[in-house]
């Protein structure tokens, strides 16, 4: 088990990671500007008037804000803190790394 916590490992883990984020972002815009030029901004603010105007969708944007988004608030926050110390962890292994080279 010792060998998957040598720095080269995290270090792919890290890129690994990282173009993982970057290829999603990516894809995800190119079908946002597809999504666009079909549609046209105004004909998708026009449908997303038209949906969220319904009264089950106020009630459920109230429910959320009262009861939802006070208890999942402090867990997103927890997992955020939490993401940025083996963030920062593995980013000073990997400057060891480098370093040593």
């Amino acid at each position: 088990m010792d060998m998957f916590r040598t720095p080269a490992v995290g270090i792919l883990l890290i890129s690994g990671v990282t173009a993982g984020i970057l290829a999603y972002t990516i894809s995800r815009r190119s079908a946002e500007r597809k999504r666009m030029r079909i549609g046209g901004p105004q004909v998708i603010m026009e449908r997303a008037k038209e949906i969220g105007d319904t009264e089950v969708a106020r009630a459920s944007r109230e429910y959320f804000e009262e009861h939802v988004k006070p208890e999942v608030k402090p867990v997103l926050l927890d997992l955020l803190k939490d993401v940025e110390e083996y963030v920062n962890h593995y980013f000073q292994r990997a400057e060891k790394a480098v370093k040593s080279m």
